[in-house]
């Protein structure tokens, strides 16, 4: 671990070394905070003290290793009388920000960039995840960070201070002084409770917009809901992203000029643009080829096993390859089910809106790379399509995982139902068209049925991970019934190319 240091002792500098010293007391038998940071997760730490224009603490994860720096003026944000507590009150600050590090998404980027396209205020997402990692740290420590030791809590006036005021006490059932109903208090208290079990950065982000969207319907909008600014979290940022929400949005309800439908996404006919505009350079880990090889491989597997070859008969013109066949290697390829003529085709439109980054980064892309490789080894005649922020774009085959790695979901709204409607020729000649979005669809729901009165095979596909909060993972799987004709959820990415591979091979064995 690396740790840069200023050379005198001020109270911020003590706190640093405090925090980054093999002290060896019970409480700390490994070392102090940001040496176990570095012990956890296998990276360098490297430690600082900010300048004095810069309040509490800040993390980020860049080149490989952790950035942790202590704000130099941290100590205006302790209670009168309390200047003797300030090397205390600095190792606490610390130790919150090596949490981060511990758990917090180290693509702050992409957090931030979901932040402006579901015009969620940055400082909520903030607020709920230092509520969540304060509660991992006190269960696998078991010490409170004690706050109320070092500054009062401000007086609680809206839903976000009320939430404030349960982090800084550590507790829902601890310092609850909102003069709101009864019902706004409960509904609070549920708030906090499920941001400090959601599994991730992302989930918290989810959570937020839930936040927004509630109490803007109960009277509450953003704009109405803000912290004091001598509140040591209004200037405390997870990393150099601030605020990612747009300033007009006050209702979760912006309009604009032009043909919309939910939060300023248009739903007029989409660009036709370039791939490299779906570029967005998220800084996810390179793709490793052995797992998309995996995906791809167990696709065939499926595909080649579900497949009767009491079914098939001999092409006669010998044109027609037999999709099991080529997925095994077999010498009798060329045969076919039902009607000769062609290979299986499919159409995919993959969901480049904000909201899919995470999945992309999880799942979506080695489902696409695996996609690609069947493509490539001539197993699938595939159309593949990119959409979002009112543009689509065919994303070629051939492109390298390095390639796929470069894209990323970053865009305002998905256009799915547009971009559908634009491609309609080619998903009428394909045997099926599958969707890869979280059904979170901005410009209107995507009718089913029409499309199967028009030949259309409509498949939505989607991860929805096992620690999702049920009530959270119903709603998702019913959006997903509702608009597309064939829904496949599944837990991981491998069971979901597997569920997609069943339906693909099932529907190939009447052709």
């Amino acid at each position: 671990m690396t740790t840069t240091m200023r050379t005198t002792k001020t109270p911020a500098e003590r706190a640093l070394r405090l925090a980054a010293a093999k002290i060896g007391s019970k409480a700390r038998p490994q070392g102090g905070h940001l040496i176990r940071l570095a012990g956890a997760t296998g990276c360098r730490v490297e430690a600082s003290v900010g300048s004095t224009t810069f309040d509490t603490g800040c993390w980020r994860f860049e080149k490989g290793k952790h950035v942790i720096v202590l704000g130099a003026g941290f100590e205006k944000h302790l209670r009168p009388g309390c200047r003797r507590k300030a090397v205390a009150f600095g190792e606490a600050i610390l130790r919150h920000e090596a949490w981060h590090g511990r758990v917090t998404a180290r693509d702050l980027q992409a957090v931030a960039a979901q932040c402006k396209t579901r015009a969620i205020p940055f400082l909520l997402v903030n607020l709920f995840e230092d509520a969540r990692i304060e509660h991992l740290a006190r269960q696998a420590e078991g010490e409170f960070f004690q706050w109320p030791r070092f500054h009062n809590a401000e007086p609680v006036t809206c839903p976000l201070t009320s939430f404030y005021a349960a982090k800084h006490w550590e507790s829902t059932a601890s310092g609850w002084k909102c003069k709101d109903r009864q019902a706004n208090r409960d509904k609070v208290q549920e708030f906090y409770d499920r941001a400090i079990a959601c599994a991730d950065t992302f989930a918290i982000v989810d959570l937020a917009q839930e936040w927004v969207e509630y109490w803007a319907q109960h009277g509450y909008p953003m704009d109405q809901q803000k912290l004091d600014a001598n509140n040591p979290h209004a200037s405390d940022e997870i990393g150099s992203e601030s605020d990612g929400s747009r300033s007009t949005n006050t209702t979760h309800g912006v309009t604009s000029v032009g043909k919309t439908g939910r939060d300023d996404v248009r739903t007029d006919a989409p660009k036709l643009v370039g791939w490299d505009r779906f570029r967005d350079y998220t800084g996810n880990f390179a793709i490793d080829g052995k797992l998309a090889d995996r995906v791809a491989n167990r696709m065939r597997d499926v595909i080649a096993r579900t497949a009767s070859p009491r079914t098939a008969r001999v092409s006669t013109s010998g044109s027609r390859l037999h999709l099991p066949g080529v997925a095994v290697g077999s010498e009798q390829a060329f045969r076919s089910y039902g009607k000769t003529g062609g290979k299986p085709s499919l159409v995919v439109v993959i969901d480049f809106s904000g909201s899919m980054s995470r999945d992309w980064a999880q799942h979506g892309r080695y489902f696409t790379a695996a996609i690609m490789r069947l493509a490539r080894s001539g197993v699938l005649n595939v159309a593949i399509y990119a959409t979002g922020g009112n543009k689509y774009a065919p994303l070629p085959t051939t492109l390298s995982d390095a390639m796929v790695n470069q894209l990323g979901p970053h865009l305002m709204g998905e256009n799915i139902r547009a971009t559908l409607d634009t491609i309609a020729p080619a998903m009428q000649q394909a045997d099926a068209t599958v969707v890869y979005t979280d059904a979170e669809l901005m410009d209107g729901s995507v009718d089913a049925q029409a499309w199967r009165r028009r030949g259309v095979d409509l498949v939505g596909a989607v991860v929805i991970p096992a620690g999702r909060e049920p009530q959270l993972a119903d709603k998702q799987r019913s959006e997903m019934r509702r608009h597309f004709g064939t829904s496949i959820t599944a837990f991981t990415g491998d069971q979901l190319a597997t569920k997609l591979a069943q339906h693909l091979a099932q529907r190939w064995q009447g052709r």
